[in-house]
């Protein structure tokens, strides 16, 4: 077997973990390669000038749809100065499978990349890597193979274990925020139209099981292998939806707190939310649960968001959930096709009605390969040739009017104080006029923007009472206050 330099490209360190690169990393490390991170964020000329005498074969990116553009730019400013095979994976090229026509890109994967990005390893520089599933490749020539999906992992016991130290050795504070991420599962069984496992599931129908759960055993091992290395005292599970399996959501149950024993955060439907669910998740440790509110409209929320969950099933998931000690995350979004200023209203109101702890909202931002982005565009919502896919903190893209749009911003970063202080939402009409006016319209909208952030990072608290680090939350608060999406 060849030994190759495998080169890892990030954007940024935000204070979110990333969990799709520690585990191709340990992947690749297993398999004998040699692998770097580079951080693409500050020092980038020197950076790169250290890693041109390293001379990488595989370049490989791991991206979402906001992400494309600025990721093609860094890949076409490295490969000016390496030669390299460039690998993209991650919701984007999986979404979109004209990015392989993208120039420079060499290939992208559509779907999970363990076993893809394995068998890319093996065959790179051999006519049979054009051979592997849940890939397309561009060629020398200029052609294009696109080759089938291949079947979901059915083990999830198989892989090694995420390598954290190629980030955690970048970023410290990551390294030493004492709350991580880990993902017990994969996949999500329902459909909702704005997420892309709708999408994802039909792509991968007949490939294997869609939801597909690590031992307890495996989830457990992983843990304390951080825990012994890294600071942490809260955990925070990644899944799509926690505990699908209800038999595995028992054994954790008794076995996570004899052996771990910290609190954790999980996302979980409310039509799966019933007296024993809450009960083992209580028993197991769970201090908080995100739940999906979304858009107090039924109409809106089952129709077009595809979630099929009644006001009266997420009032009985919250007050079931809070009778067991969880507290409620929320999360929702404004700006959603055919919703009004009363409709948005409606959700805060909703939200301070299931007595939610934190309540997080997003301006709806369209998809690649999602049914509400299909939605959009043929109901004159979107261009047909749509693909500005910006922050979800920012302006809504949809061809709403220009006042419709202001108000959408204005509910969007009054928001969470509106739950609490609903007298603010008297103040719309005030706000709107403000910031059509040339003079006050940028300074307006900034001290709202800073008012949506403050408020973000002060309520957050209500979530993670856990003690953090002086210099963890200095990062965090900066990054709330400053970055371009909050994140």
């Amino acid at each position: 077997m060849n030994k190759l330099k495998v080169l890892f490209v990030v954007e940024k360190f935000a204070n979110m973990e990333m969990l799709s690169i520690p585990i191709l990393s340990a992947i690749a490390k297993k398999a004998g390669h040699e692998v770097k991170l580079l951080d693409y964020s500050s020092r980038t000329d020197q950076k790169i000038n250290d890693l041109i005498s390293w001379a990488p074969d595989l370049a490989a990116y791991s991206i979402c749809s906001d992400q494309a553009k600025e990721f093609l730019k860094m890949n076409l400013i490295l490969k000016e100065k390496m030669n390299f095979v460039s690998f993209f994976g991650g919701p984007h090229p999986t979404f979109e499978p004209k990015f392989i026509e993208s120039e420079g890109v060499d290939i992208i994967c559509r779907g999970e990349g363990d076993e893809a990005f394995t068998e890319i390893l093996k065959n790179l520089h051999k006519d049979s890597l054009y051979d592997v599933k849940n890939c397309s490749f561009k060629t020398k020539e200029n052609k294009i193979i696109e080759n089938d999906s291949a079947n979901l992992v059915a083990d999830l016991d198989e892989f090694p274990f995420p390598d954290r130290d190629i980030i955690y050795s970048q970023a410290h504070h990551l390294k030493n925020n004492t709350v991580k991420a880990f993902t017990a599962a994969r996949g999500c069984p329902y459909k909702c139209s704005y997420c892309f496992n709708h999408a994802y599931n039909e792509m991968f129908k007949g490939k294997g099981r869609i939801v597909r759960t690590k031992s307890v055993d495996y989830i457990i091992k992983e843990i304390k292998i951080v825990r012994d290395k890294y600071p942490l005292n809260f955990v925070k599970f990644h899944d799509d939806i926690f505990g699908v399996q209800r038999d595995w959501l028992q054994e954790f149950a008794v076995k996570y707190p004899s052996e771990i024993n910290l609190p954790f955060i999980c996302y979980v439907n409310p039509n799966m939310v019933n007296e024993k669910y809450a009960h083992y998740l209580s028993k197991a440790g769970c201090s908080a649960a995100i739940i999906a509110i979304e858009c107090g409209n039924e109409r809106i929320r089952n129709e077009i968001l595809d979630r099929n969950v009644s006001n009266d099933q997420i009032m009985y998931a919250s007050k079931t959930l809070k009778k067991h000690g969880i507290k409620i995350y929320a999360l929702n979004m404004v700006g959603l096709p055919t919703e009004t200023v009363e409709d948005m209203i409606s959700t805060i109101k909703l939200n301070k009605q299931a007595k939610t702890d934190f309540s997080d909202a997003f301006v709806f931002q369209p998809y690649p390969g999602t049914g509400l982005t299909e939605y959009c565009q043929k109901n004159g919502f979107l261009s047909e040739d749509f693909d500005d896919y910006s922050s979800n903190m920012n302006d809504s893209p949809l061809n709403f009017s220009k006042e419709f749009k202001d108000k959408v911003y204005i509910i969007h970063k009054l928001f969470l104080l509106a739950i609490r202080y609903p007298v603010l939402l008297s103040l719309i009409p005030i706000i709107s006029k403000m910031i059509k006016l040339k003079y006050t319209m940028k300074s307006t909208k900034n001290l709202l923007k800073l008012i949506n952030r403050f408020s973000w990072g002060f309520f957050i608290r209500n979530i993670y009472t856990n003690k953090f680090p002086l210099k963890v939350l200095l990062h965090g608060l900066r990054t709330v206050l400053f970055s371009k999406d909050r994140l």
